[in-house]
């Protein structure tokens, strides 16, 4: 009977962080590192989904996410993290760009982060 009601207690969420790229203040691309995970107000109890979505707005170039994720300090945390990878029409290298959430047990999201790479 106790399993029934630990498994009651656990919650799903989806948290995301977004982000645009912009040149000369104009919007070339918008960004989000989205994160499904469960939680029962102590830890993390999976995390169901991480990934990098994105629009992008200049025909000749591509852009493409690599997601990983992971658990902090006994599973009280998780992290989505994208490391977004942008090339220009016949493979030239663009650049690169992290970006990232950090979740609690409690189910709020403490942290997020972007910064080029």
């Amino acid at each position: 009977m106790l399993d029934i009601a630990e498994a009651a207690a656990v919650k799903r969420k989806t948290d995301t962080h977004k982000k645009n790229w912009k040149l000369f203040g104009i919007t070339y691309a918008s960004l989000e590192a989205r994160m499904t995970y469960q939680y029962n107000g102590k830890t993390v109890t999976a995390i169901n989904s991480c990934g990098g979505f994105y629009t992008n707005l200049v025909p000749l170039r591509t852009i493409q996410s690599i997601p990983s994720q992971y658990f902090e300090s006994k599973k009280t945390k998780a992290v989505c993290e994208i490391r977004w990878h942008m090339t220009k029409s016949g493979g030239i290298q663009v650049g690169d760009a992290v970006q990232g959430l950090r979740v609690n047990g409690k189910g709020s999201r403490i942290a997020y982060w972007d910064y080029d790479a």
